[in-house]
């Protein structure tokens, strides 16, 4: 297989590249410069001194730099000792080493789940008076044998 084979569907953003713009990738994005907009890719790798702000979307990522924004991984998210994951994260398996950091909120996609129904909040019905419990107070003397 010659290298133009090998490397077909893939995107590779270098060092000191800057890129804006919505790509959509069917294999992998290998980030080491920065990159903003909306990325949707089958395998994501951020660079340790790679930055990617705005929506992405992969089956399978790992960062060593930093993410910002949305991050939507239906696979394995790995964040490395240097990576770092801010905004919302969802994923279906993580694995973050010591030193890594994931700020903001995360959620687990479980199976069967769809992005549309993480995104929307349970609606509960609503509750009689009746029904609510009354609480009585707690005793708070103690005694100190």
């Amino acid at each position: 297989m010659n290298d133009a084979t090998k490397n077909k569907g893939n995107i590779v953003i270098g060092e000191g590249v800057s890129a804006v713009g919505n790509f959509s990738v069917p294999g992998l994005a290998l980030i080491e410069g920065s990159f903003h907009g909306d990325l949707s890719a089958d395998e994501l790798v951020v660079g340790v001194r790679g930055q990617l702000v705005g929506k992405v979307k992969a089956r399978q990522a790992e960062v060593l730099g930093e993410t910002k924004q949305e991050l939507q991984v239906t696979g394995k998210l790995i964040v490395r000792s240097s990576g770092r994951v801010h905004g919302s994260a969802m994923y279906g398996e993580l694995e973050v080493e010591r030193g890594g950091s994931l700020q903001g909120s995360v959620k687990q996609i479980r199976a069967g789940e769809t992005l549309a129904s993480i995104r929307s909040p349970a609606v509960l019905p609503p509750v009689a008076p009746s029904e609510v419990p009354t609480l009585t107070p707690l005793d708070t003397t103690a005694s100190v044998l």
